[in-house]
């Protein structure tokens, strides 16, 4: 189970870095294992679909509203739906931006890219892991600039890559 792990994180880099060379605006990356009791959901969104721009933050109002979003995302009831009958409870979350750390009026984190990332997780314990047939997913109210969504998952019974062509969809974690 641990190689299953270490593979989705691979996995994960890997993907980051492909998003880096090909940034999209409206579409996210969201990479979901399952391992033993453990549900991790990661996410990759553009900036500006979360906070509306892509720079450091120019005052406080938009130091605030940074703050706010990113509270907003580490809230994942209403936008993440485990099977409900594998008992899942919400043990973390995270969620943060590179963009926080950079001066006022900076527009990168120094890679010369004219865009930033916001990357959160939600980690969840499942009571009945065996049941946990498919994750819904739904970023219409949490991102609603999203037009687009590539989900790579990696469970016991089923690995792949979905492309939902909506900030919506259903993961499948079971054949």
């Amino acid at each position: 189970m641990r190689l299953l792990f270490a593979l989705a994180l691979t996995l994960s880099s890997t993907v980051h870095a492909e998003d880096q060379a090909r940034y999209v605006h409206d579409h996210a990356r969201l990479t979901v294992t399952v391992e033993g009791h453990a549900l991790r959901v990661e996410l990759a969104a553009p900036a500006i679909n979360v906070f509306s721009f892509e720079h450091a933050p120019r005052d406080a109002a938009e130091r605030a509203g940074m703050a706010h979003d990113l509270a907003a995302l580490r809230i994942a009831g209403s936008w993440l739906q485990p099977s409900a009958d594998a008992g899942c409870a919400l043990q973390s979350t995270h969620a943060d931006s590179p963009l926080r750390q950079l001066e006022a009026g900076s527009r990168t984190g120094g890679d010369g890219a004219d865009h930033a990332y916001v990357l959160a997780g939600w980690a969840y314990h499942c009571g009945a892991p065996e049941r946990l047939r498919e994750l819904g997913v739904d970023f219409h109210d949490a991102l609603p600039g999203l037009t687009s969504i590539s989900v790579e998952y990696l469970a016991p019974l089923a690995r792949g890559v979905r492309e939902f062509d909506s900030p919506a969809g259903i993961v499948p974690l079971q054949p």
